[in-house]
């Protein structure tokens, strides 16, 4: 048997292992129970947002609909469509009416929160909503900041008309500190934190089309920022994420007037809000083949000319820019995250909103979340952390597969949705000898010769025994433990929890995970002390002055050849003629640096 059919024979054995072992993945119902809130605000003024509402309804635990305001005497106009009201009767989540000031006029507002009859009014009409409504979002925006108080005030009085039955949500605008100015000086995130049941934090209009600078709506150092003044004021487990589904496009002739000041605006606006599929027809209508990444600030960037010559900018928002800040929910361990508005959203977003309602887990060790259901399901039952290491990346396209690359490994979805250790020790991968000034075991090919092939009938019986065989306990006086270490990789705990526990398939889930050996132990040359043995997808060593033996961090070593960061010299020298070296440069399209040498490859996104 060949080198190269060794190193791809063992996707008929993952296989085997995918249809013996009963894992946790089973199809999903209509609606989750996700693990943090998905909330979304409908618009009535745009058919997608209905159309959205629609397709997505059971993807969703809060609907804000948009489509109500109290006038200046207090009275509720609620326009409501009778389609969306029919819709959200059925809706197994929360439907919320969003009730603004009416035209965020400020007047009206200090008349509902200041005089007496025009509050009660307002507030008895909140209390009578009935069904589909499970309760209220308050959206007072440009409210004067002498009001402050009155509305902390209203918004107490108004859970209570409402009861505990029924939920008061508050929408705020960001801040970065406590403000009794401007567009956010009307809200007390400490008194309408304790009042509401959930507060919506607006996180967006960082720039608006007057800006007078360009950028991303809702840059991401920025909302760190807002959400580290935020969560000392309002309990986490209260607080909703709001996100942006829309950007702008700004004409840059003129130039900004001051680009480090994007409140400074102009007396017209320079730019007119957009979608993301706005941005996907300027692209087609302007041939541009892909956009840029600032990773930085999480904002996605295209420039053309128009048919008048005026050169534009437009920055918007998609999944890849959805999936850094869905990461914020749970460094802060909020309660959900939502958007603004239904019908703008990059249709990418919903598959990575289900992944991680459905148990997607963000890892504050290295800051990555394992978002694919499938990958988490292997990754939980073959011993998570212990076998794998922490995430060390997004999920990425490479070579046609999805791919996430972990500490010591790299997962590789298949074409039919199961998953495999990716041989990264495959000559057309890392045909690593060097590392950190350590020499590795070449693949022996009279060994691989003598490996039994998976093509036959009892290779599930004879593998185990091989390996056994090969990678001995001891070895020239050492008790280097690889036999010991490689089977002892995947527990009855973690194949089969609570359950009974298969014993004999124990073997096989671990040769699925490590493949079978391609070398003799062999003593590192420079270093006495080192004995390594190298398996199709990973390498054991020996370490006698500490007495452990481990699997060394391939994972690692791929992801600094893909990027350049952290290589080591010797990694450097080795791989440099490699078509991964140095290929991330999230300032080309794909983020590839050479695109030729890596097709259907797209790493916009991996390792942010």
């Amino acid at each position: 048997m060949s080198t190269a059919r060794l190193f791809s024979s063992l996707w008929a054995l993952s296989l085997l292992a995918a249809l013996l072992l009963p894992l946790a993945a089973r199809p999903a119902p209509a609606r989750v129970q996700a693990a943090f809130l998905r909330w979304a605000s409908y618009v009535s003024w745009d058919p997608r947002s209905f159309q959205a509402l629609q397709a997505h309804l059971g993807d969703l635990d809060v609907v804000a609909s948009h489509t109500a305001s109290l006038r200046q005497d207090g009275t509720l106009d609620d326009a409501t469509e009778p389609q969306v009201r029919d819709l959200l009767a059925g809706f197994g989540g929360r439907a919320l009416l969003e009730v603004t000031n009416a035209g965020f006029d400020q007047d009206a507002a200090h008349a509902i929160l200041t005089d007496p009859p025009t509050r009660e009014r307002a507030l008895a009409s909140l209390a009578a909503l009935g069904r589909p409504w499970a309760g209220v979002v308050l959206d007072f925006e440009d409210l004067a900041p002498a009001d402050r108080d009155a509305y902390s005030s209203f918004v107490r009085d108004a859970k209570a008309r409402l009861g505990p039955n029924r939920t008061l949500a508050v929408a705020v605008a960001a801040q970065t500190k406590d403000t009794h100015a401007g567009w956010a000086g009307g809200f007390d995130y400490t008194a309408l934190g304790q009042a509401a049941d959930l507060v919506f934090l607006m996180g967006y209009g960082f720039r608006t089309g007057r800006s007078a600078s360009t950028g991303p709506v809702a840059p991401l150092p920025w909302l760190q920022d807002v959400l580290d003044f935020a969560v000392t004021r309002i309990p986490s487990a209260r607080l909703v994420l709001g996100l942006p589904s829309y950007g702008f496009d700004w004409r840059t002739d003129p130039l900004p007037d001051d680009p480090t000041t994007p409140q400074n605006e102009a007396d017209a606006p320079r730019g007119q809000s957009v979608t993301y599929a706005d941005a996907l027809a300027l692209e087609q209508a302007h041939n541009i083949p892909a956009p840029s990444y600032d990773w930085e600030r999480s904002g996605t960037m295209l420039r053309y000319q128009d048919d008048a010559g005026v050169q534009h900018e437009v920055w918007y928002e998609d999944r890849l820019t959805l999936d850094q800040k869905l990461a914020l929910v749970g460094r802060y361990r909020l309660a959900g995250v939502g958007w603004w508005r239904l019908g703008g959203e990059d249709p990418g977003v919903w598959g990575a909103l289900k992944a991680r309602a459905l148990g997607g887990r963000f890892f504050l060790e290295t800051g990555y979340t394992v978002s694919l259901l499938p990958f988490l399901d292997l990754f939980d039952h073959r011993g998570g952390v212990r076998t794998f290491g922490y995430p060390i990346s997004n999920e990425f396209l490479l070579l046609g597969s999805q791919v996430q690359l972990f500490q010591r490994a790299a997962l590789q979805l298949g074409p039919d949705g199961s998953v495999r250790l990716m041989n990264l020790l495959d000559p057309e991968m890392l045909p690593l000898l060097h590392l950190n000034g350590s020499t590795l075991p070449a693949p022996d090919p009279a060994l691989i010769r003598q490996a039994p092939s998976p093509t036959m009938p009892e290779f599930g019986a004879l593998a185990p025994t091989w390996v056994r065989q090969v990678a001995p306990e001891s070895w020239e006086g050492l008790p280097v433990g690889f036999g010991r270490t490689f089977f002892g990789t995947v527990t009855c705990a973690d194949a089969f929890g609570p359950g009974p526990c298969n014993e004999g398939l124990l073997p096989l889930m671990d040769l699925e995970l490590w493949g079978l050996p391609t070398s003799q132990p062999a003593r590192d040359p420079g270093n006495a002390n080192f004995v390594y043995q190298r398996f199709q997808r990973g390498v054991l060593q020996f370490d006698a002055a500490s007495g452990t033996t481990q699997w060394l961090l391939l994972g690692d070593v791929l992801k600094s050849v893909l990027t350049g960061q952290n290589l080591p010299p010797d990694v450097e020298q080795e791989q440099r003629g490699s078509r991964f070296f140095r290929q991330y440069d999230p300032s080309r399209p794909g983020a590839l640096a050479r695109p030729e040498q890596l097709p259907a490859s797209d790493l916009r996104g991996a390792f942010q």
